[in-house]
């Protein structure tokens, strides 16, 4: 490889580099404007507040609750489902107790 050709692998390689940051930077900022994150402001500011740039494992550990969060809430739901089919067989052996 002639030091022309590596200038210009390296060129590329660090153009390659840039994009793929600034996509990373791009995508940590759409997560933390889903998860309300913004920088702090003077209460007396009315600039628009812009976005923080999450770390991934802070992005992971929130995604983590949400999901913890909806498992519980399908499995409270299951258990609501199982308290009302029990009294509605409650109610069912009573009638056929009265007959």
């Amino acid at each position: 490889m002639t030091k022309a050709e590596l200038e210009k692998s390296n060129i590329e390689f660090n153009t390659e580099c840039n994009r793929l940051e600034a996509n990373d930077n791009q995508l940590r900022k759409e997560f933390a404007k889903a998860f309300g994150w913004f920088e702090k402001t003077s209460v007396y500011s009315h600039d628009e507040r812009s976005p923080l740039t999450p770390t991934w494992s802070e992005i992971f550990i929130e995604v983590g609750k949400l999901r913890a969060a909806r498992t519980f809430y399908d499995l409270e739901g299951n258990v609501s489902e199982c308290e009302c089919a029990i009294e509605d067989m409650n109610k069912r052996l009573i009638k056929i107790e009265q007959k």
